[in-house]
């Protein structure tokens, strides 16, 4: 199956929507996460128990992490064409 060039062009601006629309979110995701993190921290500052912090911010965290690493790989901090 080969392409001619306007196909091809048409699938190129496709891909770019959708590593947009991945890094839209995943950078929107990784401000809930930072959020719900520093949460947690105000949180043992005002006193709240060790079982109650901790399971929650390594989740918070992992996915912090995950969602970094999809932003990433999605194309990062770069302006679209």
């Amino acid at each position: 199956m080969e392409y001619t060039d306007k196909e091809w062009v048409k699938r190129e601006r496709q891909a770019e929507k959708i590593e947009k629309i991945v890094r839209n979110i995943s950078g929107w995701s990784m401000a809930v996460f930072f959020f719900l993190i520093l949460g947690k921290a105000g949180a043992s500052d005002c006193g709240a128990p060790w079982e109650e912090i901790f399971p929650s911010t390594f989740v918070y965290c992992g996915l912090f992490i995950v969602s970094f690493h999809i932003w990433e790989a999605a194309g990062g901090n770069r302006i679209s064409k």
